[in-house]
């Protein structure tokens, strides 16, 4: 549930202030932004697997 309140937030960012959604959304502005920085360092590192493995079987 957490995380989808944080991927509405994301993909309004433009158009809303983030602390207005995250008040709207009950959930405070510091899990918003623990959660967002969180999920980008699995991005990166979810990438830098997948660039092993195809390096590996290339």
């Amino acid at each position: 549930m957490l995380w989808a309140k944080i991927v509405v937030i994301r993909r309004n960012a433009h158009k809303y202030r983030i602390s207005a959604m995250c008040r709207v959304l009950k959930i405070p502005r510091s899990v918003y932004y623990y959660e967002a920085k969180k999920k980008e360092k699995e991005d990166k590192l979810k990438h830098e697997v997948i660039d092993i493995f195809v390096n590996a079987y290339s």
